[in-house]
């Protein structure tokens, strides 16, 4: 097995319910990237659009930001290994971390946090919830938090509307 390396900072997206459920077409949408597995699985594709056309960025805008300033890494998903600059963690798997090497231009920065903000505030589908006794029902993620992090610290703290 790899050792794991440790990006720079972590941008951490905290939330109310399991990101599993939704961390890539928040990716999508908030970055206008993901990998050649990832782009292709549920509704990946329709987020990638959104944010090249909303954004006037091509893929190979959103490439050549990931190159110069995320940090992807290999990591264990599922019962495979894959490089990627994202992973879900946090308590019950309710936090989406985003890798970065470098900090980002300000006008990256603003894109990005605004983008998170309206992802949660109407841009993504409702999720089903398993409840008890194997019945599901349909709820929108709550936007916690946005921080970012170094070392564990937090040295940025995102203000988030009610």
């Amino acid at each position: 097995m790899r050792k794991i390396q440790e990006p720079n900072y972590k941008l951490v997206i905290k939330t109310d319910s399991y990101t599993g459920n939704f961390e890539r077409e928040c990716i999508a949408y908030v970055l206008g990237i993901l990998d050649e597995i990832q782009r292709e699985i549920n509704y990946a594709p329709e987020y990638l659009d959104s944010f090249h056309k909303e954004e006037n960025l091509s893929f190979q805008d959103c490439a050549n930001f990931l190159e110069e300033y995320l940090f992807e890494r290999w990591q264990e998903v599922d019962d495979w290994e894959q490089m990627t600059f994202y992973e879900i963690g946090g308590e019950k798997c309710q936090d989406i971390f985003i890798f970065i090497d470098k900090l980002f231009p300000k006008e990256w920065e603003e894109r990005i946090i605004k983008r998170i903000i309206n992802f949660f505030n109407g841009g993504y589908k409702e999720v089903a919830i398993k409840a008890k006794e194997d019945k599901y029902i349909k709820k929108y993620p709550q936007l916690l938090e946005i921080k970012l992090i170094i070392n564990n610290n937090v040295i940025k703290q995102y203000y988030i509307k009610d």
